[in-house]
């Protein structure tokens, strides 16, 4: 900006200009297509009890509900009671039950301002006109709006008023934006508030399950936070799922009652659904999962079958390169998210800027135009109003040199959200990791010897000769940290091999290679902190002035990362089907909304036998495990994600740099 910028040029991304180069046996001969639909993938969480998340209800039970239809405003309660034969006769008996659940839940919950219902689609404007009409005649608490619907229709939103006359109200508008409207009815003021009054033997947190299939996780929660009327930081997770798949994830949110989450089901699509639900103590955080489980069709196989199940069998049992997949370091990116770390290192904020404004591949097309006019004429509003609101970074470093000039590129990178901004130097650890991992399989082969670094469980009887305990990071040391190998290591030490005896007590997979940072210790031998040092330079990057900026910004913390894992839990079938596109499985998504199941109660549906032939297989990873990465050790991917067209370079996995199932 200001003045032109000249930064090294980067070629799209591809396995080996990452680092991943190498396999544990020999390179699979088997050719499959993986994500040829959707539902060919799904990632369920698996919570600290090691207990699969599924979805089993979308109902709420009645142990949940607080209150039924009693209120313990009297005078709400009356209200609703007199409204009842007038509403139920234009809304549905179930609808103004419903209603009123939701809103005397709010009441006793102190939780009028967030409270919403939203009715079905009803695109009659004479009768949403009625509707109005009598909601202000006989609820004259509350206040009515028209929302469009997620399938482009419009339908009545019910909430509360603010306390007292012309306060301003916030309002979402069809486009996610928002316009205020003045409250002006006087009568509201005769209604009494219960403020801060959630029952005190209901614990605060609301758990349940959010199911999705081709939904960021952090669109989903936007979406579902708008709905509610709550800030979407009181939602708290494990860590985000793909997009590109149906997946399961435990979400905690801060009182709000089950029946208003559960309400939402009937106006959210399919796509979105919420269940299982349950209060508890505490707020879900980023590394409250053992780990992630994985249904995968790996499509219309090519190759010699003969020797698949040999195959599977050596995979199962040895396991795989735990190489940092392709998502670190964006899909069709033609600026890898390493390359902008690279930058972030060096200090050269204005290159790192540059980088980012450029237009990918996969970006929508009004993106792409705007990120090039921006760069020939600087025009701040045209650019913003044209760059869709999920480009957070481009938006982001616009909007500041906009505000404080196109030479500000120091600030144009702290205004990028901090996640998303730590998120391009973990990339270039990740390409890190991934050359050096590459080369001490190259250098040692699939064993341990004298010199690597094992991890083993903290002993306080140990000494500390050549035992090194990991940190357990603050809160906000763990934003500076890789983030989806932060909670493996807690309460581990690093040991260095010293000799031969040694090495032998230890298995590959207890092998691990430094992530490169502050507080890590290096493995003595030909892959030691010389070569990491050397890669670095390479790139321009010096590993000691990393090592000494121990706090700020850009401190990054370092770590150490499995080099081989190993799924668990595996099973696998084939399956032969005629038509390609043809469903195969089923999950908990596909029953809640009410798709036809197999009669034998398998996730595997019942085709028609024909040429084609297809693998269902199920494994289970740590969080920090890549499924892609997993899979690379038994297929050959012919149609890798990368190829087909995507939102962005960057997944939402890696903007939240939380547990990374893929």
């Amino acid at each position: 900006m200001g003045s032109k910028r000249r930064v090294t040029m980067f070629a799209r991304p591809t396995e080996q200009s990452v680092g991943i180069t190498h396999f544990l046996t020999e390179k699979p001969q088997i050719h499959a297509l993986l994500k040829h639909r959707f539902s060919d993938f799904v990632v369920q969480e698996v919570d600290k009890a090691l207990r699969v998340v599924g979805l089993k209800s979308v109902s709420v039970d009645n142990h949940l509900k607080f209150p039924s239809t009693e209120c313990q405003d009297a005078d709400i309660a009356t209200r609703f009671t007199n409204a009842e034969s007038s509403l139920s006769s234009l809304l549905g008996t179930n609808q103004f039950e419903e209603l009123r659940r939701v809103m005397c839940g709010a009441v006793d919950a102190g939780d009028r301002e967030g409270a919403s219902f939203v009715l079905p689609r009803d695109d009659d404007k004479v009768h949403r006109t009625e509707v109005h009409k009598a909601i202000k005649q006989f609820l004259p608490f509350l206040e009515t709006g028209t929302a469009e619907t997620t399938d482009g229709g419009k339908a009545v939103q019910i909430q509360f008023q603010l306390k007292g006359q012309g306060k301003k109200r916030v309002k979402s508008d069809s486009h996610g934006g928002a316009k205020h409207q003045k409250v002006e009815d006087s009568r509201y003021k005769r209604i009494s508030f219960h403020q801060n009054t959630w029952p005190s033997n209901v614990p605060p947190f609301l758990h349940f399950t959010l199911a999705k299939e081709n939904v960021e996780t952090h669109g989903a929660i936007n979406r579902v936070s708008k709905l509610l009327r709550v800030n979407a930081k009181s939602f708290g997770m494990c860590g985000t799922k793909d997009k590109r798949a149906v997946t399961f994830q435990r979400v905690s949110v801060h009182r709000v009652t089950a029946d208003r989450l559960s309400h939402l089901n009937s106006i959210l699509p399919p796509s979105i659904r919420m269940g299982d639900f349950s209060y508890e103590a505490d707020r879900l955080k980023l590394g409250d999962l053992s780990g992630n489980r994985f249904t995968i069709v790996l499509r219309n196989l090519n190759g010699n079958l003969e020797h698949l199940e040999e195959k599977i069998q050596n995979w199962k049992t040895n396991g795989f390169i735990n190489y940092f997949g392709m998502q670190r370091f964006g899909y069709s990116a033609q600026i890898p998210t390493h390359a902008v770390g690279i930058q972030l290192f060096r200090g050269d904020y204005g290159a790192a800027a540059s980088l980012i404004l450029q237009p990918r591949e996969g970006d929508p097309t009004v993106a792409a135009t705007a990120l090039v006019q921006f760069e020939k004429d600087h025009n701040f509003e045209s650019a913003l109003a044209m760059l869709p609101f999920s480009m957070v970074a481009e938006r982001s470093i616009i909007r500041s040199y906009q505000q404080n000039g196109l030479n500000a590129h120091q600030n144009a990178i702290m205004a990028i959200p901090r996640n998303l901004r730590t998120m391009y130097m973990h990339a270039f650890q990740s390409f890190v990791f991934n050359c050096l991992t590459s080369q001490r399989l190259a250098i040692h082969g699939p064993k341990v010897v004298v010199g690597d670094l094992v991890v083993v469980p903290n002993d306080p009887e140990t000494s500390s000769s050549g035992v090194v305990p990991t940190e357990t990071p603050t809160e906000v040391e763990e934003d500076s940290m890789v983030g989806e190998d932060v909670d493996e290591y807690r309460n581990k030490s690093v040991r260095l091999i010293s000799n031969e005896e040694e090495a032998a007590l230890y298995a590959l997979t207890d092998v691990v290679m430094p992530i490169p940072g502050c507080r890590v210790i290096y493995p003595q031998h030909s892959v030691g902190k010389e070569q990491y040092q050397q890669l670095m330079r390479e790139h321009g990057v010096d590993l000691e002035k990393i090592e000494a900026k121990m706090s700020g910004d850009f401190a990054v913390m370092g770590g150490y990362r499995s080099i081989v894992c190993v799924p668990t839990e595996v099973n696998w079938k084939t399956i032969q089907h005629s038509t390609l596109d043809e469903d195969l499985i089923v999950n908990d998504l596909d029953r809640t909304n009410g798709k036809p199941l197999p009669a034998d109660g398998s996730d595997v549906m019942a085709v028609e036998s024909g040429a084609l032939t297809s693998l269902r297989v199920q494994f289970t990873l740590s969080s920090s495990c890549y499924a892609t990465m997993c899979l690379r050790e038994l297929v050959v991917i012919d149609d890798p994600e990368r190829e087909r067209k995507v939102d962005s370079g960057v997944t939402d996995e890696e903007q939240a740099d939380g547990a990374n199932p893929e």
